[in-house]
């Protein structure tokens, strides 16, 4: 899951944005999504990744 998600992020996002922030929205499954948060904090190094239920999210960016 890791090396195709990051390829098509790659694919998606040429040429990289700069800044890149990233936001990961999941329903119930926290685990997950940390886990996707780890991989993006290695693989892009991005000025922010925020992650949480949509509620919370919406909450925090208003």
């Amino acid at each position: 899951m890791n090396k195709r998600m990051l390829l098509h992020i790659d694919r998606r996002s040429a040429p990289r944005p700069t800044p890149l922030r990233f936001g990961v929205v999941h329903a119930e499954a926290p685990k997950v999504a940390e886990r996707v948060h780890v991989v993006f904090m290695g693989a892009y190094q991005p000025r922010d990744c925020k992650d949480g239920t949509p509620t919370q999210l919406d909450a925090e960016t208003g």
